[in-house]
C-alpha cells in the first residue's frame, strides 16, 4: 500500500550521535518532470539529505539513497526523484548512481513499463 504524500526520515546513528539523514516522500499518481516531458507516475521524492561534517566522505549519502531505492522497489514505485541544491556535492553521488539530470531534477527509473 502506498501512502500518498507520506513523509519519512531515516537517520544513520553511531553511539547515539546522528551521522547522516535522508528525508523522502512517497508520491502516488503524481506529475513528474522528465526533461521537457511531464508524466504521471508513482515515485519517491527525496526532499533532503545531510551528513554532518565529521562523517562526510564515508559513503553515508550513497547508503541512504540505496536504502530509499530499495524501499521504492519493494513498493513497486517506478522512479526515484531528487532535487539537490545548486552545486551540492550530492549531484556527483547521484550521477555515479545512475540518475539522469536535466540540470535541475535528477531521476532514476527503477522499472520499465
Amino acid at each position: 500500500m502506498i501512502f500518498d504524500n507520506e513523509n519519512f526520515t531515516v537517520c544513520l546513528v553511531n553511539s547515539g550521535e546522528v551521522m547522516s539523514l535522508i528525508s523522502f516522500k512517497l508520491c502516488k499518481n503524481k506529475p513528474i518532470e522528465l526533461g521537457e516531458t511531464e508524466i504521471t507516475a508513482d515515485y519517491v521524492y527525496i526532499n533532503f539529505t545531510y551528513t554532518f561534517v565529521k562523517y562526510r566522505q564515508k559513503g553515508h549519502n550513497r547508503l541512504l539513497r540505496q536504502l530509499v531505492e530499495n524501499i521504492a522497489k519493494e513498493l513497486n514505485l517506478e522512479y526515484v526523484v531528487s532535487l539537490p541544491f545548486e552545486n551540492a556535492s550530492s549531484r556527483i553521488v547521484l550521477e555515479k548512481m545512475g540518475y539522469l539530470s536535466d540540470n535541475r531534477i535528477y531521476t532514476k527509473k527503477l522499472y520499465k513499463n
